[in-house]
């Protein structure tokens, strides 16, 4: 191999080492760690443990029914997501696309969830579901906004979809409105 070519290499190693031991010392390592005791019996404490293979994914299908609900909960959440997260934030991206002077202001405001740190935004939903909706509730003949959003479990599902879809919809809207700018000048190529 000639120098310049081995230089080259070597180089590159250099600058993407320390990235690269980053990654596998803290997602590499401990994803591969729990692929392997998922296979065995160890309960996280005990400094002694025995392979078992599939027993504890045979254990989870069959004598755990919050397991298999936990499951089912996870592909309906998918399911909505997925649908109604496209759908939105493709018709946001339609309207606001159509939109002359107010682009920037629309694009801000749906955009604006994404910037909002996690933990308030959990403070704020949680004010608005327990206190705010109560109180609409209260004031106006809008009954079913009193209930427990919450705290009923055939409720909470309506909750997270709603907070999530008020997280996600701006993300996704930006990006169709890129496409959907990129398709507008097709002829002379996407320039951003």
């Amino acid at each position: 191999m000639p120098f310049k070519i081995y230089k080259k290499y070597v180089m590159l190693l250099a600058f993407t080492a320390p990235a690269l031991i980053f990654y596998a010392i803290f997602l590499l390592i401990p994803t591969i760690s729990g692929m392997y005791y998922s296979f065995t019996d160890w309960n996280g404490l005990n400094p002694n443990y025995s392979f078992i293979g599939l027993g504890n994914f045979v254990e989870a299908l069959k004598e755990d029914p919050d397991f298999l609900n936990s499951l089912w909960f996870t592909l309906k959440y998918v399911l909505v997501m997925i649908v109604l997260q496209n759908v939105l934030a493709l018709l946001l991206a339609v309207l606001i696309e159509s939109r002359t002077r107010s682009k920037g202001f629309f694009r801000t405001i749906f955009f604006m969830p994404n910037m909002i740190s996690t933990i308030i935004s959990a403070f704020m939903w949680t004010f608005v579901f327990s206190s705010v909706l109560p109180q609409i509730a209260e004031k106006t003949a809008i009954v079913f906004l009193g209930q427990s959003w919450l705290g009923d479990p055939k409720v909470s599902f309506f909750s997270i979809i709603i907070v999530s879809l008020w997280n996600g919809v701006g993300y996704m809207m930006i990006i169709y409105l890129a496409a959907l700018q990129c398709t507008a000048k097709l002829e002379g190529g996407c320039h951003y």
